[in-house]
């Protein structure tokens, strides 16, 4: 999916902060965003391609650091999502 687009979401410029309360209106499984470690990722295309099904929506919208860690640990989540990376999180 992602492998073959080196800029899968048509991002311009370098990645942005935001804060906890912007990335909480991407809540939808139409526009779904998520925080793991001080990242902020837009992770609309990859739902459909989530082996865990629908489970990743529990976090759209809010932090997954808990949810991540509980069923996939072992996961480099940067080789996996980078590219679907929109931002870092600021206070």
């Amino acid at each position: 999916m992602m492998q073959e687009n080196a800029n899968p979401l048509g991002l311009t410029g370098g990645p942005k902060g935001y804060t906890r309360e912007e990335v909480a209106q991407h809540n939808t499984r139409e526009d779904c965003w998520i925080i793991l470690g001080d990242k902020v990722y837009d992770i609309t295309m990859y739902i459909d391609y989530h082996p865990g099904g629908d489970i990743i929506l529990e976090a759209a919208g809010s932090d997954a650091n808990a949810l991540f860690n509980r069923y996939h640990p072992w996961v480099n989540t940067d080789a996996l999502i980078r590219k679907l990376q929109v931002g870092y999180l600021v206070n």
